[in-house]
């Protein structure tokens, strides 16, 4: 915990866009900043990773350095300060947090008709955008401020509005909280396991749809309830591995978001680009190639369709692009157009910024498919190196189906590269850990088979009866469909038609690839 709080700073300055940077230097110098301060804040922002040491020996000659601690807080306080003022007007929710600070202000100086005004333009705001966490509390001002006016005929019917307006905002929160909490329930199933192999995944998936929020479509009116519906439901369906229908929920949760750009424009980070990656996940399983790309050129031009100056918003919509592009090409084995994707794959991961934005499940699944990429290059060193990357992270307690499948790659990593000493001695060891998670599931037990047969093969005639033994079970397995998923993401089946047929891996792939239905 001490280490995190040590990077509270760093992590900060270095979330801060050019334009941020210089507007944080200018409000904290006109503001009596402290000039040492902001040479700290120059020092830390050239530093790729926080080192405290060096900071502290470059300044060792400041008295602020006996106390850094004490200064890191004082920066913190400063560059929040600065950028409330930036962003005071970036979106609907913060105007309105604003205007009722403003608001609240002018009340207790009795400043009655600039009150009224303020009030009226935030109503409006609340309104268009759907901000109902805010309609009590607005109502709770006007209703404060009316009892300073003269009571006559219309006072009645202006509070009556008052009451309705507040009691429908607290009801409509509490519906969302509602939706918000069952999404939770939902999602965290996946947090862990990823794609759900279970059969009793249909258990939980049934008692999930049968919960009286999900029963109908919520009235349209309420545009971010009937997201959240939609949003749930794709969860569902996905642990329920039906794919289409998630196809078609996502499909729903992006449309509501797209006809309704005023309400969702503040929640670009929280709503909208999710809801985007996740159709485009749908589209990745079911091989919609033409589906995938438009609207992957939907999510890459969020920031401009919804004019973001936000540099965090810029920056997700990049590397959730590169992901999904990328996983589009390995899934879906169009891995010749991996070339020019890969090095900038790498460059994300290896900058640090997914989990420096708490990413750490894209990096992931990042981490995976490109050693995978490698592997279907027949680059099996680079792939190992990547392997290493996704299992630095199998502790997290995150993505367990990508962390039995990093293992399973890792170990027919080893059996092309003829390391079978090693191979005997690791598929214990694999076999535990995959054991220990549970996912001990037909595929990975069929995979953990056939390699310890593989170590005993003498000959080439031996090895290539072994491989037709094993695809005819690996055909049968990708038939069921809590299996189906993984062998999209570790193809064994066209691996071993690789050695069948004596062709490169993607060659394989892509004639498999050609012969499914799309």
């Amino acid at each position: 915990m001490e280490q995190n709080q040590k990077l509270y700073l760093f992590q900060l300055i270095k979330s801060l866009s050019v334009s941020e940077k210089g507007y944080v230097k200018k409000f904290c110098a006109k503001n009596g900043a402290n000039p040492a301060y902001l040479k700290l804040l120059d020092a830390i922002d050239l530093q790729t990773t926080y080192d405290e040491e060096r900071i502290k020996k470059k300044f060792e000659d400041q008295k602020f350095i006996k106390q850094l601690s004490v200064a890191k807080n004082y920066l913190i306080k400063s560059i929040l300060r600065s950028l409330r003022a930036y962003h005071s007007e970036s979106t609907n929710n913060i105007q309105v947090h604003e205007l009722l600070l403003e608001i609240e202000i002018l009340y207790n100086k009795r400043l009655i008709g600039l009150c009224q005004k303020l009030i009226k333009k935030a109503k409006r705001i609340i309104e268009e955008a759907q901000l109902f966490h805010h309609n009590e509390e607005l109502a709770f001002w006007d209703f404060r401020l009316a009892l300073l006016l003269p009571h006559n005929e219309q006072t009645d019917a202006y509070m009556e509005a008052n009451k309705i307006f507040g009691n429908e905002g607290l009801k409509a929160a509490s519906v969302l909280s509602e939706y918000r909490h069952l999404a939770y329930a939902v999602f965290k199933i996946g947090f862990k396991e990823g794609y759900s192999r279970e059969e009793q995944a249909r258990t939980v998936t049934q008692q999930f749809s049968e919960h009286p929020l999900l029963k109908e479509l919520p009235k349209q009116s309420n545009a971010k309830v009937v997201a959240c519906y939609h949003n749930v439901w794709t969860k569902i369906h996905e642990i329920n591995t039906d794919f289409l229908k998630g196809y078609e929920s996502s499909k729903g949760f992006v449309e509501i978001i797209q006809n309704n750009p005023k309400v969702f424009e503040d929640y670009l980070m929280a709503t909208v680009i999710p809801a985007h990656y996740n159709l485009l996940g749908s589209c990745i399983v079911l091989n919609k190639e033409k589906t995938f790309f438009a609207n992957l050129k939907y999510l890459k031009n969020i920031p401009q369709t919804y004019q973001s100056k936000t540099e965090a918003v810029h920056r997700l919509t990049h590397y959730y692009a590169i992901a999904l592009e990328l996983q589009f090409y390995t899934q879906n084995a169009y891995f010749d157009k991996l070339e020019t994707l890969l090095p900038e794959a790498k460059k994300v991961v290896e900058e640090g910024n997914l989990l420096s934005f708490g990413l750490i499940l894209l990096h992931i699944e990042l981490c995976y498919s490109i050693a995978y990429a490698y592997f279907s290059l027949e680059n099996y060193e680079t792939s190992e190196t990547w392997v290493a990357k996704t299992l630095e992270h199998q502790k997290d307690n995150l993505r367990e189906d990508v962390m039995c499948l990093t293992h399973l790659l890792h170990l027919v990593n080893h059996a092309e590269m003829g390391s079978f000493q090693y191979l005997d001695s690791k598929l214990r060891s694999t076999y535990n850990f995959i054991k220990r998670m549970k996912k001990i599931h037909k595929f990975e037990k069929v995979t953990l088979q056939f390699l310890k047969k593989l170590i005993s093969v003498r000959n080439k005639a031996e090895f290539i009866s072994l491989i037709s033994v094993y695809k005819e079970k690996f055909e049968a397995i990708e038939q069921l469909p809590f299996e189906r998923m993984i062998i999209k993401n570790l193809d064994i089946i066209s691996w071993m038609d690789s050695k069948l047929l004596n062709k490169k891996f993607i060659v394989a792939a892509a004639a498999r690839r050609s012969k499914q239905p799309t």
